[in-house]
């Protein structure tokens, strides 16, 4: 009987070591079910953010300032009923933490899951075209619509609205588990990085700002390694930290490089030449 309770004890503490070594091999996920998990009707802020949008009124916004913003596919957009929201995405804004992570070719997710966030809702008409996106983050204390436009053209918008695409993408590189998922955005290089950890790995979906294809030796919408982003992007970022001041815009041409060029611009010439005008929705702006 002692022998039992001895044996019967060895095996519960293998298998607690086992969930203390590798505790992501026990949370693996279908990779549509973990992108599901992401969706906002999970999140505790859902009813807040809700109301955010409903108090907001971003497609109104949208069709009032349609000509500004320059997106052809609200140049015939006449009402706000002519739109459809789509379901918010949680997007990670990035801290010096996670900008060494990635410079450094280090983990991402467990320092993703510790930075501030915002939900970015993607914005189509009823013919499912999708047009721009507006942005609910907590700003003083509230949810709140915070920027409408967005920073992202038709064929990005629609991957991000669309799970299935993402899915397809990973399977077609034999992902068909994942045990994390995250998105987030690095506005310095005008780019937002999708970052799945399967069986031990990180891979990274670079998607450029713009509708630019190409930037930092990436293909926008490709799948890599979290190594080859790293090994591309890092002396980037290292670069922009040794100079804080210096500004940066868009590219000046499609690199197949890991050092694109990327001219000193500022302000509306960004805006101008990126094809992404934003418009910033606080409070005091909106009328």
């Amino acid at each position: 009987m002692r022998a039992l309770r001895i044996l019967v004890n060895l095996c519960l503490t293998a298998i607690l070591g086992l969930f203390l070594v590798v505790p992501g091999s026990f949370a693996s996920l279908p990779v549509k079910e973990l992108l599901s998990s992401q969706a906002l009707s999970q999140a505790p802020e859902r009813e807040a953010v809700q109301s955010a949008i409903k108090k907001g009124k971003p497609l109104d916004f949208l069709v009032r300032h349609r000509a500004d913003l320059g997106r052809k596919g609200l140049a015939e957009v006449n009402s706000p009923e002519d739109l459809v929201p789509g379901e918010p995405l949680k997007v990670f804004l990035p801290d010096e933490a996670l900008v060494q992570a990635l410079s450094g070719n280090k983990s991402l997710i467990p320092v993703i899951e510790r930075c501030h966030y915002y939900w970015e809702v993607p914005v189509s008409t009823k013919a499912g075209v999708p047009v721009a996106s507006f942005r609910v983050e907590k700003f003083q204390g509230e949810w709140q619509v915070v920027e409408i436009g967005g920073s992202f053209r038709e064929k990005e918008l629609k991957f991000l609205a669309d799970p299935g695409q993402i899915e397809t993408l990973l399977l077609n590189h034999g992902i068909r588990q994942a045990d994390a998922y995250a998105h987030f955005t690095l506005p310095p290089l005008h780019t937002d990085f999708l970052v799945i950890a399967s069986d031990g790995k990180e891979y990274l979906i670079p998607l450029i700002h713009g509708g630019v294809p190409e930037a930092w030796g990436l293909k926008s919408g490709e799948l890599y390694p979290r190594e080859k982003v790293a090994a591309t992007v890092g002396p980037v970022l290292k670069e922009m930290q040794a100079q804080p001041g210096k500004e940066t815009g868009a590219p000046s041409k499609i690199t197949f490089t890991s050092q694109p060029i990327w001219p000193f611009l500022v302000g509306g010439a960004f805006l101008a030449a990126a094809g992404a005008f934003v418009f910033l929705a606080r409070r005091a702006h909106v009328k």
